[in-house]
Parts: structure tokens; C-alpha cells; sequence
């Protein structure tokens, strides 16, 4: 079954903050899109936007927040 939630591994002390997009990516290949909803000092919870047909988001893939609000 699919979620529309996901926790992240960095937060509030990595410059992260409420409502920036993100990007998750594997092997080089974007595989879906987030939305930061919720930060902690070293963890955040982000809404997946959008996600490839038939992938799963896994530890180990890396996301990639961007600067703009």
C-alpha cells in the first residue's frame, strides 16, 4: 500500500524549513517529488507530491532539498 508521508533524516539544523521542495533520487534518477510538512532540529516529515508508478522510497536514497520556498 502507498503512503503520502515520509520521515527524513535532517531538519530545522540543516537549513531546512516548512514548505521547501525536495527531490528524492536513485541511482542518478529523480523518483519522486516532497514537500517538507513538518521539521524537528534533525528530522523532518515530508508529503510526497509525486512518486514514479511501482517505486517505493527506500533508505539510503537520497534527497536533495531545494533552497527555494
Amino acid at each position: 500500500s502507498a503512503t503520502d508521508l515520509v520521515v527524513l533524516d535532517g531538519g530545522y539544523s540543516d537549513g531546512w524549513r516548512q514548505g521547501m521542495s525536495a527531490t528524492v533520487e536513485r541511482n542518478g534518477a529523480t523518483i519522486a517529488q516532497l514537500r517538507i510538512a513538518e521539521l524537528r532540529r534533525d528530522s523532518s516529515i515530508a508529503l510526497i507530491v509525486s512518486l514514479e508508478s511501482g517505486v517505493t522510497i527506500q533508505p539510503g536514497d537520497r534527497v536533495v532539498v531545494n533552497a527555494l520556498l
